[in-house]
């Protein structure tokens, strides 16, 4: 309860960062994303196919950045998963990040800090955000890849 958010998990594949970040979405409760599929929600959004669950009722962007403001926990995964972000991709991030300010929001990426602040990636601004949290290194081997060849 004592620590800064967002928590920016960062490191290697498989080292555990997305299985962290799904337990206290167990835990809490809230919405999970990936970078590109909160892109592409704020887009369905934007294009009038986003619908409040179980509804016919359309889920208007501002509605939806309504919700994600005040649910108990956002998970934003694989920031930065391609060499490249899109415009829009950005604005995405970045808005989600300002919207969750101070309030539980757990990121994911394999790429450092340093790497985020890359202007092909993000920049500066997002990496800011980002450091202005709890900051995570998780280290160690790929655990898919040695239980798979563990035979587990």
């Amino acid at each position: 309860g004592e620590m800064r958010w967002p928590l920016f998990l960062h490191g290697q594949p498989g080292t555990g960062k997305t299985c962290a970040a799904l337990c206290l979405l167990d835990y809490a409760g809230g919405f999970y994303f990936t970078a590109r599929s909160l892109a592409q929600t704020v887009g369905d959004a934007a294009a009038g196919r986003l619908y409040y669950p179980g509804t016919n009722r359309v889920l208007r962007p501002q509605a939806l950045w309504g919700e994600l403001s005040a649910c108990s926990l956002v998970v934003l995964d694989e920031l930065g998963v391609r060499n490249s972000v899109s415009d829009f991709h950005y604005e995405c991030v970045l808005q989600l990040l300002d919207e969750r300010e101070g309030m539980p929001l757990v990121a994911i990426a394999n790429h450092d800090l340093s790497q985020i602040s890359n202007p092909k990636l993000y920049d500066d601004r997002v990496a800011s955000r980002l450091a202005a949290g709890t900051v995570i290194h998780l280290q160690g081997e790929d655990q898919r890849i040695s239980h798979h060849k563990g035979g587990d």
